[in-house]
C-alpha cells in the first residue's frame, strides 16, 4: 500500500533540506529521502556569499546556519600575483551580509533536523530505485531497511546532487561545459590564515592569472581551515594535486598563497581534485518532476558560487509553489513552469558572469596576457565593468551590453577578445 505526501524530497543535504523545512514550516506534507544515515566530510562547498546568506534569511533558515555552526567571514580579500595586496573588503558593508564559512556534514545535518523540526518527514537510509508519472503526480518506488516502499506525490523534487539518480529517472537531459579548469580542496589544520580585525574572519583569495591558478583559505574554525586550489587544464593535467597532500599545498602555494600560511599544515579530511566545468538542465521542471541545486546546476567551483546558488532555486521553487491556492496538478503545473523559468534565467546570468571571469582571470597563455595587459587598467579606472559574483551573483547586467563593457569592447577601436 502506498503511502501519499504533497512533496517528496530526494537528497536531504543542503538543497533539499532546506526546501523541505522552507514547504513543511508553511503547512505541506513533506518527506525527506535521504541515501546517507550519516552525513560525511567530502571535497565539497563550504563557503556561502553574502547573496546566499540573504536568500538563507529569506527562507527562514538562519538559526539553523547558525545551529551548523556557520562562521562569519565579514572581511574578503582578493590578491593577484605580482601585485601588493589590496584592502580586504567589509562585506557587510558592500554586501549587506558577510560570507560565512562552514563544515559542509555539520550544516546538512543542522538543516536536516531544521526540516524534521518543521514537520517534515525524513527517511535516512533510503533511495529511488523507480519513478512513474501519474497524470496527477507522481509515483516514486522507495527502498528503505530493505523493502520496496512505493510512495505517491503531488510534486517529487531531486536534489540529489550533480550525479543525480532523480535527474535520470525522470528523463531529463543535461547540457555540460567542456572542461577547463580542475579544482582541489581539503581540509587543513595548522594553517595561518591571515586576518583583518580578528583571527579567521577572512576569507583570502589569491589568483595567479598568467599560470590559470587559484587558491582560496577559508577559516572554518576550532584551528580548521578549508583550502582550495586549482589550475588549467592547458598546462596539463595533474592527477597527484588530488593524491598528494604535498602536490596540492605546492599548486596552493604556487597561486599565491604567502609563504609561511602552509607550512606544518596538516591534513584534517579527505583530499579530492575534480573537473570544475558546470552541468545543467535547461529547464529543471518537466511533469510533476523539479529538480534543485545541484541536481539542477552544477556551478564551476573555482568560483564558490553553488550554495548560493542552491539557496536560491530553493528560494524559487518554495515561493513559486507557495504563490498557488492549492497543489493540484494545475497548480503544481504553474509552480513549476515558473520555477523552471526564474531559475534558468538566474543560472544563466551567473554562468555568462563566470565564463568571462574565467577568460579574464584563470587562462594562461599570451593571448590572454595580451588582454590583461589591456584590461586591467581600464578596470581599475571603472570598477563596474567588472562582475561581481561574491556580493551580487547573479544580479546585475549580464546581457550582451555587459559582456562588452566588461571586454572594454564598448570603447571606440577596441576590438573582441580572441
Amino acid at each position: 500500500m502506498s503511502e501519499s505526501y504533497d512533496i517528496v524530497v530526494v537528497g536531504g543535504g543542503v538543497a533539499g533540506a532546506a526546501l523541505a523545512a522552507r514547504l513543511a514550516r508553511a503547512g505541506a506534507a513533506v518527506l525527506v529521502v535521504e541515501r546517507e544515515l550519516a552525513f560525511r566530510d567530502r571535497v565539497r562547498g563550504e563557503v556561502l556569499y553574502p547573496w546566499g546568506v540573504l536568500e538563507a534569511e529569506r527562507l527562514g533558515l538562519a538559526t539553523a546556519l547558525a545551529a551548523g555552526g556557520a562562521r562569519e567571514l565579514p572581511y574578503w580579500r582578493t590578491s593577484f600575483v605580482g601585485a601588493a595586496p589590496p584592502e580586504p573588503r567589509d562585506l557587510r558593508v558592500e554586501a549587506g551580509a558577510p560570507a560565512l564559512a562552514f563544515s559542509h556534514p555539520a550544516l546538512q545535518e543542522a538543516l536536516l533536523r531544521a526540516a524534521e523540526l518543521s514537520g517534515a518527514r525524513v527517511w535516512r537510509g533510503a533511495s529511488v530505485t523507480g519513478l512513474t508519472r501519474t497524470g496527477g503526480g507522481v509515483e516514486l518506488a522507495v527502498r528503505r531497511r530493505g523493502e520496496a516502499r512505493p510512495v505517491r506525490a503531488k510534486l517529487a523534487v531531486g536534489a540529489d546532487g550533480r550525479a543525480s539518480g532523480m535527474r535520470r529517472l525522470a528523463g531529463f537531459a543535461t547540457s555540460r561545459d567542456r572542461p577547463r579548469l580542475v579544482f582541489a580542496g581539503v581540509l587543513l589544520e595548522g594553517v595561518h590564515v591571515p586576518y583583518t580585525a580578528r583571527e579567521d574572519d577572512t576569507a583570502q583569495l589569491y589568483f595567479h592569472p598568467s599560470e590559470g591558478l587559484l587558491a582560496m583559505l577559508l577559516p572554518i574554525g576550532g584551528g580548521r581551515t578549508r583550502v582550495y586550489a586549482g589550475y588549467h587544464l592547458r598546462s596539463g593535467r595533474d592527477p597527484a594535486v588530488g593524491r598528494s597532500l604535498e602536490a596540492f599545498l605546492a599548486l596552493a602555494t604556487r597561486a599565491g598563497t604567502p609563504a609561511g600560511a602552509l607550512q606544518g599544515a596538516r591534513a584534517a579530511g579527505p583530499l579530492a581534485a575534480f573537473d570544475g566545468a558546470d552541468a545543467w538542465v535547461e529547464r529543471p521542471y518537466a511533469e510533476g518532476v523539479a529538480l534543485v541545486g545541484d541536481a539542477a546546476a552544477t556551478s564551476d567551483p573555482s568560483f564558490g558560487s553553488g550554495l548560493a546558488l542552491t539557496l536560491l532555486g530553493v528560494r524559487q521553487l518554495a515561493e513559486a509553489l507557495l504563490a498557488e491556492p492549492d497543489l493540484s496538478p494545475a497548480a503544481v503545473e504553474r509552480a513549476g513552469r515558473a520555477y523552471a523559468t526564474a531559475q534558468a534565467a538566474s543560472y544563466g546570468a551567473l554562468h555568462r558572469k563566470i565564463d568571462w571571469l574565467t577568460d579574464l582571470y584563470r587562462t594562461p597563455g599570451a593571448e590572454a596576457d595580451a588582454l590583461r595587459a589591456r584590461l586591467y587598467p581600464l578596470h581599475a579606472a571603472e570598477p563596474w565593468r567588472v562582475p561581481d559574483v561574491v556580493a551580487e551573483g547573479p544580479a546585475g547586467a549580464s546581457d550582451e551590453a555587459a559582456r562588452r563593457a566588461f571586454f572594454g569592447e564598448d570603447l571606440a577601436g577596441a576590438g573582441a577578445p580572441g
